[in-house]
């Protein structure tokens, strides 16, 4: 029990040296990405991509659509895609390529920053995910294009709520994420203790090390 206790006061303390580090680079980017959004700034980023979206096969207007996607996060997409699908419905392929660019390319100003503390220059990381959405965009829309595949309307089963869009609104929501950041890397931290303590930890990594050299 109290080898359990050290444990969790471990991962406490180290849940706060990463969270600490985390949200240095976070919050002042999410600040940031804020008043751009509210000046109505991101919307020139969707005109500019609106030409490329339909490489992708898709209709230029959802340009904006991936656009808030990269600069805040999917959340806030999937409220301008729940929103522009009703007057401008796309098939099943359309939604299942948009929907592949936004997972391989979103939240870029935060998790390229992030990244860049692993050794990922900032440039580097946007490039490679930017430019790799295009590629799986272009490919993915050829593929069902070709084989005719998913050409129907497509059935959608959710839509996200209207949140607030007041500073108290917006500032509720980015305290939520940031208490199921804390969560999740205490979680994981801790898990990593308690495998390492197992010496399960050592088997997975001499497992995995022909891999990693690989890689």
């Amino acid at each position: 029990m109290k080898k359990l206790l050290l444990l969790l006061k471990e991962s406490a303390l180290n849940t706060l040296h990463v969270c600490r580090i985390l949200f240095m680079l976070i919050i002042p980017i999410s600040i940031i990405m804020k008043i751009i959004r509210e000046l109505g700034l991101i919307s020139y980023i969707g005109d500019f991509l609106s030409p490329l979206m339909g490489i992708m096969g898709l209709p230029g207007s959802y340009g904006l659509v991936w656009a808030i996607a990269m600069c805040t996060n999917i959340y806030a997409a999937m409220l301008v895609f729940s929103g522009l699908v009703t007057s401008e419905p796309l098939t099943t392929a359309q939604v299942t390529v948009l929907g592949i660019m936004i997972l391989v390319a979103h939240a870029l100003p935060v998790e390229s920053t992030v990244g860049r503390k692993s050794g990922i220059r900032f440039r580097v990381s946007l490039a490679i995910r930017f430019g790799m959405a295009i590629v799986f965009g272009f490919i993915l829309s050829r593929f069902f294009s070709v084989l005719n595949l998913y050409q129907g309307e497509p059935v959608i089963l959710w839509s996200p709520e209207n949140t607030s869009q007041s500073i108290t609104g917006w500032i509720a929501g980015e305290i939520k994420s940031y208490a199921t950041i804390v969560v999740i890397i205490f979680t994981l931290i801790t898990s990593m203790k308690l495998l390492e303590l197992s010496g399960f930890l050592k088997i997975m990594i001499k497992t995995l090390r022909p891999l990693l050299k690989l890689l």
